[in-house]
Parts: C-alpha cells; sequence; structure tokens
C-alpha cells in the first residue's frame, strides 16, 4: 500500500491562517479520510482539477468551524482571481473542468483544493440565503492566506485582468495605496508572504508609479473630467480658495448641506465641485452637454424628496418654502406647476420655472393662442429631475399675465399661470 501524503491543510482561525491540526476542533480521523481520498484522485489523475502533482496540491477548509453561520453551506461557485496586474504576472485562468472538479470536491468535503500560485473564491450560500465570498492565496510555498475585500456582488467583475496601462490617475493612486498597505501589513506574516510575493508588490508599485505620469484623467459618466483630492480635518469653507480662483461660482442648495457637506457649481466655467467629509470632487466639463448631464445626475441624485429651505408659520397654517436653480438673466417671473407637498415625514418639492420678461418671443405672445417659447425664454428649476425630461414649453397671454403649458416627452404636462401683479410683501 502506498504512503499516503501529507497535504497541506489550512483552516482561518481568529482572522489568521492556521494547518488544521492547530486548530482545538482538529479531528484527526476524519483528516486522515480527507487526504485517503485526495491522494486517490490524485493516483487515478495526476494534474486533477489542473494541479500538477498532489505534492502542488494545498487544501482549505473553508467553512470556517468557528462561524457557526457557514456550517451546511452548499457551494455554488468556484472563480479564480488574477490578484496582480497583468504587468506584473500574466494570469492564466483554469478551464472550466478543472474548475468544475475541484468544485463538486469542495461540496462534498467543505475543502477546497487549491495548486501552488494561485488566487480563487468559493462561494457558497447558507439556508438564510446569505452567500459568502471566502477568498484564499496559496503562495509559491503553498501556504495559504485569507484576503479580505472580495464579495459575492462583485467577483465575477474582480476577476477579469487588470492592466496598470488602463488604469486613469484616481486608480492609480488607489492602486498603489492598496499595494503599500498589503506590503505593509503581509511583510511581518513571512509564511504566508513570501519573497515572491514582496517582490511582485514592489514591482507592482514601482510600475504604478511610473505610469502615474502619463495615465489619464478619471471621467464621469458624461465624459467630463473628475479631480479627486483630500483636505485633513476641512469643512466646506476649506474649498474657497478653489471657488476664489474664478468669479461664477454659486452654492448648489441640497437637503444635506452641513459644514461637512456642499456642493457648487460655475456655469460660465462648467463646472461643479463637492465637497463630502473631507473628499473633494471637482468635475470640468468640455462641452454644454456634459455640464447639462452633470446637471441632471446631481438632480436626480438629490431628488424632488427635498426638506425645505425654510417654514413660514401664521394662524392660517404654515408655508414651506424651497430652493430653486436657474441660470437666466434680467427680469423674469417664477411659475409654479404643482404644490408639492409632505406625505409623513417626506417633502416633495414642487416644480419651478422661471419665465423672462425681456425675452423677445415672450414680449411678442397674444391671447389668441398658445405660443412655443425658445429654451432661453423659460427655465424649468435644475434642481428637480423634471427640468432634464425633454419637454416643449408653450405660452399665451391672459388677463392677468400668462399662461403656460410645459408638455414632457413621457406624456406628461404641467400648467400654470403667471400672474404681473405685484406681489405683498
Amino acid at each position: 500500500m502506498n504512503p499516503i501524503h501529507n497535504v497541506p491543510i489550512y483552516v482561518e482561525s481568529h482572522s489568521m491562517m492556521i494547518q488544521a491540526h492547530e486548530h482545538p476542533k482538529f479531528d484527526p480521523a476524519h483528516t486522515r479520510q480527507l487526504l485517503e481520498h485526495i491522494n486517490g484522485l490524485f493516483a487515478f489523475e495526476r494534474d486533477f482539477g489542473g494541479i500538477d502533482g498532489i505534492e502542488q496540491a494545498t487544501l482549505i477548509q473553508f467553512r470556517n468551524p468557528d462561524h457557526a453561520g457557514k456550517v451546511g453551506s452548499m457551494v455554488k461557485r468556484l472563480i479564480q482571481l488574477p490578484l496582480y496586474f497583468q504587468e506584473v504576472r500574466h494570469f492564466v485562468p483554469l478551464d472550466e473542468l478543472q474548475l468544475h472538479q475541484r468544485m463538486l470536491l469542495a461540496a462534498a468535503t467543505g475543502y477546497m483544493l487549491m495548486g501552488r500560485d494561485e488566487v480563487i473564491a468559493v462561494l457558497h450560500e447558507v439556508p438564510h440565503g446569505h452567500i459568502f465570498c471566502d477568498t484564499f492565496e496559496v503562495n509559491t510555498d503553498g501556504v495559504a492566506r485569507s484576503l479580505a475585500g472580495y464579495y459575492a456582488d462583485s467577483i465575477v467583475r474582480d476577476s477579469k485582468p487588470q492592466h496598470i496601462s488602463k488604469l486613469n490617475v484616481t486608480e492609480v493612486g488607489k492602486a498603489i495605496s492598496q499595494a503599500i498597505g498589503d506590503l505593509y501589513w503581509w511583510s511581518g506574516k513571512k509564511q504566508a508572504f513570501n519573497h515572491v510575493q514582496v517582490e511582485r508588490v514592489r514591482n507592482t508599485i514601482r510600475l504604478l508609479r511610473a505610469h502615474e505620469n502619463f495615465a489619464p484623467d478619471e471621467r464621469t459618466s458624461s465624459g467630463a473630467v473628475i479631480r479627486r483630492s483630500f483636505i485633513q480635518n476641512g469643512n466646506t469653507g476649506s474649498v474657497s480658495p478653489i471657488l476664489r480662483q474664478h468669479t461664477g461660482w454659486r452654492r448648489y442648495p441640497t437637503s444635506s448641506d452641513a459644514w461637512y457637506y456642499g456642493c457648487w457649481l460655475n456655469p460660465v466655467l462648467r463646472e461643479t465641485l463637492t465637497y463630502a467629509e473631507q473628499d473633494v470632487s471637482h468635475v470640468i466639463c468640455d462641452n454644454a452637454e456634459q455640464f447639462q448631464q452633470e446637471l441632471a445626475n446631481m438632480a436626480q441624485f438629490h431628488g424632488t424628496n427635498r426638506s425645505p429651505s425654510a417654514m413660514g408659520y401664521g394662524e392660517d397654517g404654515s408655508t414651506a418654502y424651497f430652493d430653486s436653480l436657474f441660470f437666466m438673466q434680467g427680469a423674469q417671473r417664477t411659475a409654479r406647476f404643482d404644490s408639492g407637498g409632505k406625505d409623513g415625514n417626506q417633502w416633495t418639492a414642487p416644480l419651478f420655472g422661471s419665465l423672462s420678461l425681456e425675452h423677445p418671443a415672450v414680449l411678442a405672445l397674444t391671447a389668441s393662442a398658445l405660443t412655443e417659447l425658445p429654451a432661453d425664454a423659460f427655465e424649468l428649476d435644475k434642481l428637480n429631475p423634471r427640468a432634464f425630461v425633454p419637454h416643449v414649453v408653450r405660452a399665451k397671454l391672459t388677463a392677468a399675465g400668462y399662461e403656460i403649458v410645459v408638455g414632457f416627452s413621457d406624456g406628461q404636462l404641467a400648467q400654470c399661470e403667471v400672474s404681473l401683479q405685484t406681489e405683498e410683501a
């Protein structure tokens, strides 16, 4: 009878990977049965699961005995990951049959079989529906370590090879911080992080820094450039040096405005600026279309369910006042199309518009029929997402002022009258 080859078995205990025989719940009889089974697989097929010989194999108990929630979990999938950038180590994926062989073994035993220099995530589901994503690397010496920061809902994206040459400047900065953090954290754990891994991380940092000077700008979904920075121990006043560099900046009002959060925009420069708890995001648009898309995204993000900017109270009730945002210049009159309101604790801002009283098209209106107005004669409130739904504005004279009808591309209509009578203070 051939002797049993003792494949190293690792299990996570108190956030550390240890050999199975070091764990308090170590079961020698169960371990011997497992090793006999593994030896039998390699006796029948030397390169089982893509591992070239049993001497290259490592076992990992992913159903952590210290984590009661993982007991009895059902294996859903194994996913191989490229831990390093392609310029550092070229990723060679296992084929589907090899991964399937390992998945069947994992499902039957609760142990994942890995070869040298591999990174694999196991997705396993517990009865109440939660899916765990446990990710492990086995280094060139066959020593395992557990990797944090991988999640079931993003693991497929993480499984795609990455190239340093394709990173933008923001991604480069994040990757450098990650690599330096890994080097600092893992260098003291000599067995789990050998000289090969150390050299790869150092090479990663070197290549990232070389690419940093040539990396393209990060861009938003609209194609606008976004530049990120950090102000330690800052507040909204800390961005004043940026705002003072050019005229035209104005506050973008939100319900979240505070000393730690604020938004600004500059319609002349076509730029926006957001300060959020020390993080600064400066968006620079190349054209008017990008700027409009950024405003649309901001309106959609903050939405119409925002708190009033002020409240007025009297014997006959209360009145809510909401902020609005218009770029129109000159004499104008505000139009209010709906009342908005409050449902429980949730406010809904009304839809506002602004009518230019000096525009030739407005001055030429008659009472006989509705006439379509050009875009620079009437403007919807840019804090409201409805302003960015394609629409046509028509207006006509009335005895008191103007009747305005806005027809949206989704079939909805908004209608109101704008009075020219002097409003009482």
